[in-house]
């Protein structure tokens, strides 16, 4: 990614292809701001990217949202659905987000593991980086926000 490329649209594509493919839910645009405000009390997924480029993909969502798609993703009721599994399936969908986003730097680029934590997690690992990408989303009437960093150095 340079400074006047814009990934937002490219990163739009693939979080409503993961969310309408492997979950089979809608995604509904929304403001950024909107979600950011809402997330303070949901997950965060991170996966790092380094090699050519390196930073970061963060995946916000709310915990009722998450814990839907683990229901979805573990095929149970969501409310059948433990911690563990939460955090399994938004690492899922953190590693899927991040390796197609991967494709769109330059090679080579290496994808880390994934790591799931409280909705401020992500802060710690992104430190020094700066947003080079972000989109939000509402889904069953919930928050979900995809944001790239560029990591500066």
């Amino acid at each position: 990614m340079t400074a006047m490329q814009s990934y937002d649209a490219d990163v739009g594509r693939i979080v409503e292809h993961i969310w309408t493919t492997f979950l089979d839910l809608s995604v509904l645009p929304t403001e950024p701001v909107l979600a950011r405000a809402m997330e303070r009390d949901g997950l965060s997924g991170t996966i790092h990217i380094s090699g050519a480029w390196h930073g970061a993909v963060v995946l916000h969502c709310s915990a009722p949202l998450a814990r839907c798609a683990a229901g979805i993703l573990f095929g149970v009721p969501a409310d059948a659905a433990d911690t563990a599994d939460v955090h399994d399936a938004l690492g899922e969908l953190t590693n899927m987000a991040g390796g197609n986003i991967k494709a769109l730097m330059p090679e080579p680029c290496l994808l880390s593991l994934p790591t799931v934590g409280d909705a401020r997690a992500w802060k710690r690992e992104t430190a020094g980086s700066r947003q080079v990408a972000e989109v939000a989303y509402e889904c069953l009437g919930e928050p979900l926000r995809v944001a790239v960093y560029e990591r500066q150095g």
